[in-house]
């Protein structure tokens, strides 16, 4: 399991490298507004930070953004259980895009659509359905 961790870390400490900074992909969508589909996409990171590399390839590809775009990141927490009312926290990023932190404990099985659920009850993301988002996974 070492081996298994400390390869994952090393992994994501390059794409790290290679991931856009917030600051700059917000300035760019706004200098250069791509096409934008009305509802919702929600991509699956394993980053805190950072654009998915899966955004910036798609929008390099396909120059289309979803009206509201979710980066969904799960974290696991040293306490063996999470409070529901502590699970979920919301990071504006910009441009109609926001960064969606599930914490779960280490006894806990990770449940990210009610954890999606969750969030989507929050004011700041009114209006959006998990039942009716496009999901991409990314790193």
């Amino acid at each position: 399991m070492l081996t298994w961790r400390t390869g994952w870390q090393l992994l994501e400490q390059e794409r790290s490298k290679l991931r856009q900074p917030e600051d700059a992909f917000i300035e760019w969508v706004i200098n250069t507004p791509p096409i934008r589909l009305p509802g919702a996409a929600a991509i699956f990171t394993a980053a805190t930070t950072g654009i998915p590399l899966c955004l910036t390839h798609h929008l390099r590809h396909n120059r289309v953004l979803h009206e509201r775009v979710l980066f969904i990141a799960s974290i696991i927490v040293d306490e063996p259980r999470v409070e529901a009312s502590e699970r979920v926290k919301l990071v504006p990023v910009g441009a109609g895009i926001t960064r969606v932190l599930f914490h779960f404990g280490f006894m806990e099985t990770p449940d990210v659509m009610e954890g999606l659920r969750l969030a989507c009850r929050k004011p700041e993301l009114a209006g959006i359905d998990p039942d009716n988002i496009t999901y991409y996974s990314g790193a």
